[in-house]
């Protein structure tokens, strides 16, 4: 079963960072805004989850099991916070931060691992696309005022003759 945690992982990994972000950001705020959302829903299940289980599974090893659901509880909080957050350095930081603490207490073998596709899924929420919400062109055409884009004018930026 541990062996399905990590192969699922890895799966839902590649996915997660080269398929679906193209898929999640092609569509503009709604589908970002639907993401964000189930992406919370997933972290705050998660950390119930590791709430529930851990203690239960894990009576004889308590510091192990304790120092597992701190890091799980923690990277869930954090992670949440950088989804509240979302723009910006910090938002970032902090998703990716959460993430990899909730990635980091589920790969430890034990009964938290197979969280880990769970975990793996929101990996999608940690790309970066460099672009404002308002879009590549800020409001304006394709090659107009504002944009990167300037057409060739025929006199002014070559030398003079």
């Amino acid at each position: 079963m541990i062996l399905l945690g990590y192969g699922g992982a890895v799966v839902i990994a590649i996915l997660a960072t080269t398929a679906l972000p193209r898929w999640v950001w092609a569509d503009g705020p709604g589908r970002v805004a639907l993401v964000r959302i189930l992406a919370g829903v997933v972290a705050a299940t998660y950390a119930a989850v590791v709430l529930g289980v851990a203690p239960s599974a894990a009576e004889g090893e308590s510091a192990a099991a304790s120092a597992l659901v701190v890091l799980a509880v923690t990277g869930a909080a954090l992670y949440g916070a950088g989804l509240l957050l979302w723009s910006g350095p910090a938002g970032w930081l902090l998703r990716l931060g959460g993430w990899t603490l909730m990635v980091c207490a589920a790969a430890v073998p034990s009964h938290l691992t197979l969280l880990l596709p769970l975990v793996a899924a929101l990996a999608v929420t940690l790309y970066r696309t460099g672009r404002s919400p308002a879009g590549p062109y800020r409001g304006g055409r394709p090659g107009g005022p504002g944009s990167r884009r300037r057409r060739a004018t025929s006199g002014g930026s070559g030398p003079r003759r």
